[in-house]
């Protein structure tokens, strides 16, 4: 990769005045850029030699420990006994045996994942680190805290048991160590170039890029969303064109002039009955008394109960108004005092009874029949079952449409708001990203976003 730096040296010099005066990058090129910036700092610090020197490094490694351990391997699997050997022969417990091939295991499994691809670029390289150095700790750690550490004797050739650092050493923890120093050399040459400011300026872009495009995603919902708010006010004014149009019908002036006047009896009707309930509902202590003193007689209490229970009901049904006898008994064992009660009370029930004459109560019978008779028959006039389906339909339709409106202009509000956020913190960011580049790798530029 030598051929690359002088290339870029060469680019560098020629297109200098031009990247001092660059001051604003659209989006959509900065990964362009930031690759750019990177180039050059692998250039100026020869990375590109030192990333070829460290896999060769690793690939040289890798091929001496696989012939290692196909060589210790067959130690473990072949030791036996032996005349010639005694000194040297260690008889190896089942568990410790078991132990030690599972080492090997998961040696030969990490010396698999070292193999490098010609176009392996250096960020792979130090993506692939970060697994390497945690596999490398976790099996350092693990042969330091087996039995394996200490009886390993049946690993070491004859001739080099004369050596102390080889006696004293287990060998595969020694090229496990060798292999993580290589990678720590490696990772401290990577960070005194400060390529780890390019690091975070890719992950910073990747950030800017995805708000970006969560952005984009939520415009494109909005447009939608209008596209359907518009469709649903058009649907309204539809809607609500028709029902006038029915509204204006020559059918439907006399339908609406029985409505409101079939509205007005109806309040009338209530009002009455309200009165019925007051004036009974006043009399019901007199009435509950009265019963009581004709307990004996059916047809009374029958009677007096109807009134109790639904003094309207009771008092339209009441065709000849039996009730103003029984009214008109109640005051005569008042005014004789053959009810007990108190003289303020007596007084208070003999003004109600005075009133409740049997002319006042025929009248208001009377006014309850004929309000009764005039509903019954506004209410035929007002069944123009045809005009009233039609109503019924477009204002079905038209509450329908108007609640599809609200919820679309509730979703409308809640996209707007997330997009108002996402453009706040993509702005801080881009904040952030604009910092990085002036004070890492010394340079003014002004992020234009392309959407």
């Amino acid at each position: 990769m030598g051929w690359l730096s002088k290339i870029l040296n060469i680019f560098k010099n020629d297109s200098k005045e031009a990247e001092e005066t660059e001051k604003e990058i659209y989006l959509s090129n900065l990964g362009s850029w930031v690759g750019l910036r990177a180039k050059e700092l692998i250039a100026n610090s020869d990375l590109d030699e030192k990333l070829i020197n460290y896999i060769n490094s690793i690939k040289d490694k890798r091929w001496l420990l696989e012939c290692h351990l196909d060589e210790w391997q067959k130690e473990v699997d072949n030791l036996r006994k032996n005349e010639n050997k005694e000194e040297r022969d260690v008889n190896l417990r089942t568990d410790l045996k078991s132990d030690i091939n599972l080492i090997f295991a998961d040696t030969r499994k990490l010396l698999d994942s070292l193999k490098f691809s010609e176009n392996t670029t250096l960020e792979n390289v130090l993506s692939f680190n970060s697994y390497f150095e945690e596999v490398l700790r976790r099996m350092i750690r693990k042969i330091e805290n087996s039995e394996f550490a200490e009886n390993f004797v049946f690993l070491i050739k004859e001739e080099s048991t004369n050596d102390l650092d080889t006696a004293l050493t287990n060998p595969l923890l020694k090229e496990l160590i060798e292999l993580d120093v290589l990678r720590g050399n490696f990772e401290q040459k990577v960070s005194q170039s400060g390529y780890h400011k390019i690091i975070t300026l890719r992950k910073r872009l990747a950030l800017l890029e995805d708000y970006t495009l969560q952005i984009k995603q939520l415009n494109m919902e909005l447009s939608i969303k209008r596209e359907k708010l518009a469709i649903a006010e058009s649907k309204m004014k539809e809607k609500e064109a028709r029902i006038l149009e029915l509204k204006e019908n020559y059918d439907y002036l006399p339908f609406k002039e029985a409505e409101e006047k079939r509205k007005i009896t109806q309040d009338k009707i209530e009002n009455n009955n309200e009165l019925i309930l007051s004036i009974f509902f006043k009399l019901k202590p007199l009435l509950k008394k009265y019963k009581e003193l004709n307990s004996e007689d059916k047809l009374i209490n029958s009677y007096i109960k109807d009134y109790l229970e639904d003094p309207v009901f009771a008092f339209l049904k009441d065709e000849e108004l039996k009730i103003n006898r029984i009214i008109q008994a109640i005051r005569t064992l008042l005014e004789t005092g053959r009810f007990s009660s108190d003289t303020e009370n007596t007084n208070s029930f003999l003004e109600i009874l005075n009133k409740v004459n049997f002319h006042y109560l025929e009248e208001l019978k009377q006014k309850s029949l004929e309000l009764n008779d005039n509903l019954k028959l506004l209410k035929e006039h007002t069944e123009n079952r045809d005009l009233i389906s039609k109503l019924e339909e477009e204002d079905y339709r038209l509450q329908h449409f108007t609640k599809q409106k609200e919820m679309i202009e509730d979703d409308l509000a809640l996209i707007e708001d997330k997009i108002s956020e996402l453009n706040e913190i993509r702005s801080r960011e881009r904040d952030s990203f604009q910092n990085l580049t002036r004070i890492g790798v010394g340079k003014e530029i002004n992020i234009i976003f392309d959407s």
